[in-house]
């Protein structure tokens, strides 16, 4: 699932009914190629680096959640 699909809370029960969820973590550099050579990320037009971080500092809570489910 991408980023952003486990923010609905049906989604995540959904998911987390039919297993455990584990987020994958990679490097920011790693992030950013990867959305600069997909294209087509409307939350990340313009400075995708900027809009990235704050992304990713919004959502890092949420994230970290499922770990903590998990242990």
């Amino acid at each position: 699932l991408g980023g952003g699909a486990l923010l609905d809370p049906e989604s995540r029960a959904i998911a987390e009914s039919t297993g455990g969820v584990l987020p994958i973590e990679c490097t920011f550099e790693a992030l950013v190629a990867r959305t600069v050579r997909s294209g087509g990320r409307p939350l990340l037009d313009g400075d995708v680096e900027t809009r990235l971080r704050k992304l990713m500092e919004e959502r890092s809570g949420h994230y970290r959640s499922f770990l903590q489910c998990a242990r």
